[in-house]
């Protein structure tokens, strides 16, 4: 296996997910402050702040470049920084909280110790069967 594994077109692919926000109605003062929470947050200079702080990526390309003296300290998280080039978010599906599951099951079991190599076929296609029914019960 290659590192990142490879899609089909063969360019490297890294799922990506972070945080969402969600601001709620309400007057209008209290929605004025959750927008300028939510404007600090989204700053280069807060998201590097937290990326370092959690020791994840920030939600922001340009918080990055704050974050040369982290990298240097840290290089695993520099070398998955320079993997973001390749980062694909996950679906904006509403059924994809479930279908995760069942990606994750797939992918215990393609590392199982009993696994063959000729099963993987079935894995994949049993998968895309079972996503594609699942995310079918949300819409």
């Amino acid at each position: 296996m290659t590192f990142p594994p490879s899609s089909p077109a063969r360019r490297g692919v890294v799922d990506a997910y972070g945080p969402s926000l969600s601001l709620l109605k309400s007057n209008p003062q209290r929605q004025l402050a959750g927008w300028l929470f939510i404007k600090w947050l989204d700053s280069p200079e807060t998201q590097a702040r937290w990326a370092a702080l959690r020791s994840v990526l920030p939600v922001r390309t340009s918080a990055l470049s704050r974050m040369a003296d982290y990298r240097q300290i840290h290089p695993q998280w520099g070398a998955m920084a320079d993997l973001l080039p390749q980062a694909h978010v996950e679906p904006p599906l509403i059924s994809w909280g479930v279908v995760n599951w069942a990606l994750s099951d797939a992918g215990k079991e393609l590392f199982s110790a009993t696994f063959q190599s000729s099963q993987l076929p079935t894995l994949l296609l049993q998968l895309d069967q079972t996503a594609k029914e699942l995310d079918g019960q949300y819409r």
